[in-house]
């Protein structure tokens, strides 16, 4: 069984009230309490548009991680670890994909029955830090855009079945590698 947590809303603990970069007084954030774990502060959420699952992405000591829950029961259905703050968690409109981006200019994709990751894209830019704000999928779930902090936007067509396939492939290799590795050698 995954551990109990509670998800609770504090008010906003950000600096420069009146500036253009703050976040409104009255903006919630939670707080994630996992029992045995560290404290962390959740900065993106994304409830499933069937309110099945809830994504929360987190900042914990300056390192990322993304947590998938059934939004009935509270259960812990997948945690991924990322290396720097996950500022973007987006379920897409069909349920079947997860898309984290933050802090490291980094977008994941995972698939977000199987808790597979399907696809990684390291972004880099010349007009400065490629943090990822946003992402979200079109209502068909066929698109995917990503909005960094210089300005930079990219859109992604999803070809989801050839995300499994290839996930597919890779885990048989990595199944054959494993039984081969097993196989006593003879003499």
């Amino acid at each position: 069984g995954s551990a109990p947590c509670a998800l609770v809303f504090v008010s906003a603990h950000r600096s420069g009230a009146g500036s253009a970069n703050a976040a409104p007084a009255n903006l919630p954030r939670f707080v994630l309490t996992i029992p045995g774990d560290t404290q962390c502060t959740a900065i993106p959420a994304n409830l499933g548009a069937d309110s099945a699952r809830l994504a929360i992405g987190s900042d914990v000591q300056g390192r990322g991680r993304a947590l998938l829950y059934d939004a009935d029961t509270n259960a812990l259905l997948a945690a991924w670890e990322h290396d720097k703050a996950v500022f973007s968690v987006r379920l897409s409109p069909n349920g079947r994909l997860l898309a984290v981006a933050g802090y490291g200019g980094k977008m994941t994709l995972y698939d977000a029955c199987t808790y597979f990751q399907l696809h990684e894209v390291q972004y880099t830019s010349m007009r400065g830090p490629p943090f990822i704000w946003s992402t979200d999928f079109s209502g068909d779930s066929r698109y995917l855009a990503v909005g960094n902090w210089n300005g930079s936007s990219y859109l992604y067509e999803i070809d989801e079945p050839a995300l499994v396939v290839k996930r597919e492939a890779e885990l048989a290799a990595a199944e054959r590698a494993v039984t081969k590795i097993r196989t006593p050698r003879s003499e």
